[in-house]
């Protein structure tokens, strides 16, 4: 196969995605029933000669260029979504301040 071939089937593939989809996701299967349907064999893995064939057919098994989990970014999010939570009885809690004052204001002037 040529660089061309190569470069076509991984504009096809889409990461994370099997290209020959499974009877259920595999965590649903057994691992009897998972290597069934990979035609693999658990105890010996594959022959060097289908190893070779499915790389040539599926290409590499590389995760791609994306970026892992940031804990800054994981924290910052946590923080983020915990003011969410404390936010509405704070305000709440500010209107009704307002609210009280603007009240003895008015019994104040009349």
């Amino acid at each position: 196969m040529g660089k061309q071939d190569e470069s076509d089937q991984m504009a096809a593939h889409v990461s994370g995605q099997s290209n020959k989809p499974l009877s259920a996701p595999a965590h649903a299967l057994t691992h009897e029933q998972l290597a069934s349907e990979l035609q693999a064999d658990p105890l010996t893995g594959l022959s060097a000669s289908e190893a070779a064939s499915r790389l040539s057919q599926y290409g590499r098994n590389e995760l791609g260029e994306a970026e892992g989990p940031q804990p800054l970014k994981i924290i910052v999010a946590q923080v983020a979504n915990a003011m969410t939570l404390v936010r509405p009885p704070i305000l709440l809690s500010h209107l009704t301040c307002v609210s009280s004052l603007c009240q003895n204001k008015k019994t104040e002037l009349i």
